[in-house]
């Protein structure tokens, strides 16, 4: 079972990351034989501190 991580400086919407978990998964279907459905995917969402300011994006 593939495990992957995705690291994301900000917030996307849930639309934004099924996107992303799609097309990931596809792609290691593709290049690895996997099934898509055996993939676990991961999204982690890391806000950046500058100082005392968080940055926006």
């Amino acid at each position: 079972m593939p495990y992957i991580n995705i690291k994301l400086a900000g917030e996307l919407s849930i639309e934004q990351k099924r996107e992303i978990a799609k097309e990931v998964s596809a792609v290691i279907d593709r290049v690895t034989g996997k099934p898509c459905r055996s993939c676990y995917i991961v999204f982690d969402e890391v806000r950046l501190l500058i100082g005392l300011k968080e940055r926006k994006f």
